[in-house]
């Protein structure tokens, strides 16, 4: 059962939005599926991968199970893109998770994170979700969150079927928990640092500028992500960094440097 701990927010309404049950989508590499390692990470021997729609790390344990994993990041401030192209309002999610990589739609897995809506006005709403798949995506709590919060994530697992999720905010006192079960078997052999971009309509959304996304204090069964792969989201061009650390995953955004160059020049005009 979900709860709540903030004595501040107790009585706060959950906003309510556009149902999307969409499930979220494992990596789709560039390039066919034997071939998308691209290049070699130069924050560890392991070499990157490519993704159109990840970007962050990815830790496998193909013996020992991964049983738990957190990390906190702090929520970006992004801004609505300049240049013209397909892109939504709703422009990706933020998440760690168990399971996600190696089995995907074969075997049940669990995230936890924040979807980020923009509004024209500039605003953003920070929602926290969950999803033990193959149950549907869940939005948990409502819409208390803003750029510059501290999130902490976790994912613990109880039973190869079962465990709990918690999304906290130090500073504001919250901390939003949940207990899923999935039936199927979880797949416990690889742990997930991820940003993903949406996917509507069998299209990518190409995420709008969000600086630099870093996951602290990041661990799963105390193992860092410095023995884990980095994946680099690519659409048409490469969109992000990603580098990894002994408890650090920093996945920066590239800006487009001929459209930024372009942007210059008008203004300068």
């Amino acid at each position: 059962m979900l709860r709540i701990l903030a004595a501040v927010l107790a009585a706060a309404a959950v906003l309510a939005r556009p149902a999307d049950q969409a499930r979220l989508r494992a990596p789709i590499a560039t390039g066919t599926p034997d071939t998308h390692v691209a290049h070699s990470n130069t924050s560890n021997d392991r070499p990157t991968r490519y993704s159109a729609n990840w970007a962050g790390a990815v830790l496998h344990s193909p013996v020992d199970e991964l049983r738990e994993i957190t990390g906190t990041f702090t929520v970006p401030a992004v801004r609505w893109p300049q240049d013209e192209g397909h892109w939504s309002s709703q422009w990706g999610k933020i998440w760690i998770g168990i399971g996600s990589d190696l089995c995907g739609d074969k075997g049940a897995n669990i995230r936890v994170g924040v979807e980020i809506i923009m509004q024209s006005s500039g605003e953003i709403d920070v929602l926290p979700f969950y999803q033990a798949y193959p149950n549907p995506f869940t939005f948990i709590g409502g819409n208390y969150f803003s750029s510059g919060d501290d999130l902490v994530l976790s994912i613990s697992l109880d039973s190869k079927t079962s465990g709990r999720v918690t999304v906290k905010a130090p500073a504001y006192r919250i901390e939003i928990r949940e207990s899923f079960a999935t039936g199927p078997w979880l797949c416990p052999h690889d742990a997930e640092w991820v940003v993903e971009a949406n996917i509507e309509d069998g299209e990518i959304v190409t995420p709008p500028d969000f600086g630099a996304i870093v996951f602290k204090d990041a661990h799963a069964a105390g193992v860092g992500p410095d023995a884990a792969h980095a994946i680099d989201m690519f659409q048409q061009r490469q969109l992000t960094e990603v580098s990894v650390g002994p408890s650090t995953v920093n996945v920066t955004y590239l800006p487009d440097f001929f459209t930024e160059r372009g942007r210059t020049g008008a203004r300068a005009q």
